[in-house]
């Protein structure tokens, strides 16, 4: 199905240029917007023989759209109300189109938008193959992040709406209105998910609009690729009193071994066994991989496929018919089963396959493009990954290290055994579904057979700890590479994802246990460094750090802020260097040497489908996919704040760093400069790299002229920005969330859109889990840090929650009370929840469970006051400025003092939570 999409700008003085479009492209559909017909120019007048056409004109000048149709295309006008649209139902190759086109001028009113979906609520289901087009004159959209922008906002929301409400995309992605002063995207062409495959381009028309050709594909589709199917082992069906004899019998001999043979030696005995009793006492069965939709059973293949046979055969139309109104039946019912039942009930039998229903597919690499070729067999494809991922290690570069000292009290770690029952412990609490590393053990055998492989691996990891050395399976990688984004045929566009040893990593947690507790213990680690640490996180990073911004803006002052970006941080670890540093704070000999075995002579290969590349070495960075990785990068960088100057902040979340600190004159900025320089410096020397490109500052004040100030890394300057993302949150220059919450809110459009492409007919329940798990998450992260108080922030944030409960109630009227709506789901505001939050955060700072200086923020009140409700009350902070007022500890505090006694004298989380619930509902009520 051709079709031509145009802005005419008076079609009646164009006649020519529409004609040889007509002969030219001879589609079946031409939609035109603003013809500048009146009722006195008849239809000949406009098309050529062949043609007919549908129009909606204007009694005045201008505007007016159309709808021209090819006389072999049946076409059928459906009425509609609404000015400037023309509607036709259209049928093509036996496939049904309703097709509409709309002209919307400038500085319309939004209830024009109103309108129109109440329009297509009545005419759109969800089997509609909708198209629909026109010139919206809504050029501050923006389609990728569904964002409204700012002009025309009410309109541009609508248009949003009807967007994810009517399950459509918009398929223009270039701007259709260029002159040599704007280029601007008006107009627009909406289509439904029915619609089948495509093609779209944007090309030269008749006036200074470019014109659209949308091609509709109508053909059977692509070959299938033949399925394998994929041997698994049945660990139901497993001999298990067979597997745990012999794994009794040959513990024997493997224990004899262990005084006279290698770690290597142990490991390839252990695997002889494992293996043996895999290939002989479990059996292996064959699972097939879905290639369609879930709701696809074998009635429906079995139709399909007699369907198939008919065709071959004479005289077979009326069974055919018979068999496809059979077949629609049986699909019709089977999808709403699985919508219906099957889909719920995964999360009560297999949640992982409902989880597994949202994910989206993983696409096969068929090729890559290289600095001179295309390569397309799988074996070059994974050594063209592997080179690429190896290309950005780098080699120690000799700088001198002697005399660095890193701890001013030395102490050194005590040495730890390993116990059977600890790792007894371990093996019962893995998950089977993991995938087995470089070793291929199965995950499912070493945690069915726990108790006897805990006697082998206890062994293990006893000598390995003793000669301060690993089995090579454990010092090996398999690679996957992931895409992030952009042009799939370029390797620098995916990131690695480490498959490593399952037993290793079990010996890799004592390890990392032990040395978190010296650490802990002997206040090692830099307390501002929140990243890899238990009862820290990203939000309580964020608090600290906005509160030190927002009292600035309190105080009236100014605080300079460098965003460090360092480049591929964890793969850069010089392995020397880092053994140095754990030697300099103390780490004991026994876990030292252990841990350089572990370093040296790593390798990995990288998969691509079933192909492996050739292995090649890892000479730095931490292990990928590890459990000690993490750790000993923070500990690489433990010393980093040491070299920044006096009263400069340095803010680490793993190897995203942050300086700040208040100005009040030039040279104060100086010493932030010279902290950069020494930042510099230390990179140098630990082979570090900062990516100077996306390293920025920011000066954040209120003042209406900030004290400026270039800094520069070396000969690099660094770009002012007037907002960032740090930990996920954007903060601006004068401390505004709304430029967060717009972004937060796009991002969660996106969210709830493809909910309603994947669940149009799922139960509400199934809606209702949904949008708590994949949109009401985007509303809420580090939503204590950034909560607004301004009322159009907070109701951006709501319009999304109300726009998903129409959704998951499957009610659009306007009649439709969204109140009634969110009580019936137990959907609380979000401000409400907003505020919960921020109340249990600084309960558990208050209770010692997260591990920030709670002395520095909360303070019992100098004077008992008679208005405080209980004896926890806490002093509040002097607030001037609104941005100060609200940010977090200031707004909390004064909930916190309001709350009953009876609440906050809990000493348990659980129970301060529910009884927090229960006085808010009642607030509510």
């Amino acid at each position: 199905l051709r079709l031509l999409v145009l802005n005419a700008r008076s079609i009646a003085n164009k006649t020519s240029d529409l004609e040889y479009l007509l002969l030219a492209r001879s589609p079946h559909v031409v939609l035109l917007t603003e013809t500048w017909l009146n009722k006195d120019v008849p239809d000949n007048c406009i098309i050529p023989p062949g043609y007919q056409m549908f129009r909606w004109d204007r009694d005045s000048r201008g505007g007016g759209v159309a709808i021209i149709v090819k006389n072999s295309v049946s076409a059928v006008l459906v009425h509609c109300n609404l000015n400037e649209t023309v509607w036709c139902r259209i049928t093509f190759a036996n496939n049904v189109y309703l097709v509409g086109v709309v002209y919307r001028p400038p500085v319309t009113q939004p209830e024009f938008l109103d309108k129109l979906n109440l329009f297509l609520c009545a005419h759109v289901k969800s089997t509609t193959r909708l198209i629909l087009t026109g010139d919206f004159n809504l050029p501050h959209i923006d389609w990728e992040a569904l964002s409204p922008g700012h002009v025309e906002t009410s309109s541009a929301e609508i248009l949003l709406e009807i967007l994810i409400s009517h399950n459509l995309r918009q398929i223009v992605n270039e701007e259709t209105r260029v002159t040599p002063e704007s280029r601007s995207l008006l107009d627009l062409l909406f289509i439904s998910q029915r619609v089948g495959d495509y093609t779209i381009s944007v090309e030269e028309g008749i006036s200074d609009h470019k014109m659209i050709a949308m091609d509709i594909l109508h053909s059977i589709g692509n070959r299938k690729r033949p399925f394998v199917p994929i041997p698994i082992k049945d660990y139901v069906q497993a001999d298990d009193t067979s597997v745990i004899d012999f794994l009794e019998c040959s513990f024997s001999q493997f224990q004899l071994a262990c005084d006279c043979e290698s770690v290597e030696e142990l490991w390839q005995r252990f695997k002889g066994v494992i293996n043996h009793c895999v290939n002989r006492f479990i059996p292996t069965r064959f699972k097939k991989t879905k290639q369609q939709n879930p709701w696809i059973n074998r009635k429906i293949i079995h139709m399909k496929r007699k369907i198939n046979r008919l065709r071959k055969r004479k005289d077979s139309k009326d069974q055919i018919s018979q068999v496809r109104r059979n077949l629609k039946t049986a699909l019709n019912e089977s999808r709403q089963q699985f919508f219906n039942r099957r889909l719920g009930n995964f999360l009560k039998t297999s949640p992982e396959k409902f989880w597994r229903f949202f994910s989206e597919k993983k696409e096969s690499i068929d090729h890559v493009q290289t600095a001179t070729k295309m390569v397309t067999e799988r074996k070059e494809i994974a050594d063209c990954f592997n080179e690429f991922f190896q290309s950005v290690f780098s080699k120690d570069n000799g700088n001198s290290y002697d005399g660095e000292q890193f701890n001013s009290f030395p102490c050194c770690m005590e040495d730890f055994s390993i116990t059977r029952e600890g790792v007894f412990q371990q093996l019962l609490e893995l998950d089977v579904k993991k995938a087995s590393g470089p070793d291929e053990i199965p995950t499912a055998f070493l945690q069915r057979y726990a108790e006897w492989v805990s006697f082998y691996l206890e062994a293990i990891f006893q000598k390995s700890l003793q000669t301060h050395s690993l089995p090579q399976d454990w010092r090996s990688a398999i690679v996957i590479p992931i895409f992030k984004g952009g042009v799939r045929a370029i390797v620098n566009n995916y990131r690695p994802v480490s498959l490593t040893s399952v037993s290793c990593k079990l010996l890799e947690h004592n390890i990392a246990k032990h040395i978190i507790i010296f650490l802990e213990e002997n206040q090692l680690l830099y307390p501002h460094q929140h990243g890899f640490r238990s009862n820290l996180s990203t939000v309580t990073q964020l608090i600290e750090t906005i509160h030190d911004f927002s009292l600035a803006i309190n105080d009236q002052r100014q605080i300079d802020v460098i965003c460090i970006d360092f480049a591929k941080a964890f793969d850069k670890v010089s392995h020397n260097k880092l053994l140095f540093k754990l030697r300099q704070i103390g780490i004991s000999s026994t876990v030292l040497e252990w841990i350089e075995a572990y370093l040296i002579n790593r390798r990995q290969v990288v998969r691509v489908d079933d192909c492996m590349s050739c292995s090649l070495e890892v000479f730095s960075g931490v292990p990928q996919g590890s459990v000690l990785g993490p750790l000993l990068f923070l500990l690489y960088i433990n010393d980093i704040a040491s070299i920044v100057e006096p009263d400069v902040e340095m803010k680490l979340f793993a190897d995203d760093c942050l300086l700040y600190s208040v100005v009040t004159n030039v040279n104060e900025q100086i010493k932030i400069n010279r902290s950069l320089q020494a930042l510099n410096m230390w990179c140098e020397k630990w082979d570090m790299e900062i990516n100077y490109t996306k390293s920025t500052f920011t000066h954040i004040t209120k003042k209406k002229s900030a004290l400026c100030f270039r800094y520069n890394i070396g000969n690099n300057f660094l770009n002012n920005v007037n907002s960032f993302k740090y930990l996920g949150v954007t903060i601006t220059h004068d401390l505004n969330w709304r430029k967060h919450v717009e972004n937060v809110c796009s991002k969660a459009s996106k969210k709830l859109y493809f909910l309603r492409k994947k669940l149009h007919n799922a139960t509400k329940n199934v809606k209702l889990i949904a949008y708590k798990t994949f949109v009401r998450s985007v509303l809420e992260y580090a939503s204590a840090v950034w909560s607004p108080h301004q009322k159009v922030l907070k109701s951006k944030l709501e319009r999304i929650q109300r726009l998903a409960v129409r959704f998951v109630c499957a009610k659009y009227k306007w009649t439709d009370s969204v109140t009634s709506m969110l009580d019936s789901c137990d959907l609380e505001l979000l401000e409400t929840r907003r505020q919960k939050h921020r109340l249990i955060l600084l309960f558990q700072l208050i209770h010692g469970q997260i591990k920030i200086n709670k002395d520095s923020y909360v303070k019992l009140p100098c004077k008992r006051s008679d208005r405080l409700n209980h004896n926890l009350a806490i002093e509040p902070f002097n607030a001037r400025v609104d941005v100060f007022r609200y940010s977090f500890f200031p707004d909390v505090i004064e909930s916190w003092n309001t709350l009953p006694s009876y609440i906050v004298d809990r000493e348990n989380i659980r129970e301060f939570e529910s009884l927090l619930d229960v006085y808010y509902c009642c607030e509510r009520c």
